[in-house]
């Protein structure tokens, strides 16, 4: 079965409308617990969110976006867990507030063993707020995709991919400072050809970012 993963989706439903052949999509960002305010909301422990709730919030933004696409739209909010079933038989996983690993530029190449064992990941997970059930449920996508936001390295070498749809065929690491880049870069990988742990995909699609009549759709 077909199934997607998105990094960093915000409330970004185009991967779904243009795929009416999957059925299942997982979706994963840091929103709305941004430490940088995206959203303009002071985030809070343990009260971020309910602020998103509210008219205009982050989940409501999503949710308006799938009922304008999609039918029979139902959600359920679950901790940090959003799933939404639409249409007659289709479902997204939508894991807000997740922190992924950020691997520096020492750490960024290195090989992540391919493991069933969640307690040896955890050594490569860190500092995140990761769970196995997030995890698992990032494993069990056959498809990647990427646009803006790209997964740091050891992410992508640990999925199991069939097909990635992408901006470009090559991602590009570089150095950052604040969360932003500071203009050096570091290495690159070519989705296209083995690279230490990682193995392409029997396919990869490739997206022009720019193109109107694919976000019109």
């Amino acid at each position: 079965m077909k199934r997607l993963l998105y990094f960093g989706a915000d409330v970004d439903v185009q991967p779904i409308v243009s795929n009416p052949d999957i059925k299942e999509f997982v979706f994963i960002d840091q929103l709305p617990r941004d430490y940088l305010g995206h959203w303009g909301f002071e985030y809070y422990k343990g009260i971020y969110i309910p602020k998103y709730h509210t008219k205009g919030g982050m989940l409501n933004l999503l949710i308006k976006n799938m009922k304008k696409h999609f039918t029979n739209v139902k959600e359920k909010l679950d901790g940090d867990k959003l799933v939404i079933t639409f249409d007659k038989n289709r479902k997204l996983t939508y894991w807000l507030n997740t922190l992924l690993p950020d691997f520096d530029e020492k750490q960024q190449f290195q090989k992540i063993e391919k493991t069933n064992d969640f307690k040896k990941k955890l050594q490569f997970i860190a500092f995140t707020n990761l769970t196995k059930e997030i995890v698992d449920d990032m494993l069990k996508c056959n498809i990647l995709y990427m646009m803006g936001y790209h997964p740091d390295f050891p992410i992508l070498e640990m999925l199991k991919l069939d097909k990635i749809i992408s901006y470009s065929y090559v991602l590009g690491y570089w150095k950052t400072k604040n969360k932003f880049l500071s203009g050096k870069k570091y290495g690159e990988i070519d989705l296209r050809k083995k690279f230490l742990g990682y193995t392409p995909p029997k396919e990869i699609e490739i997206i022009n970012q720019y193109d109107k009549n694919y976000w019109s759709k």
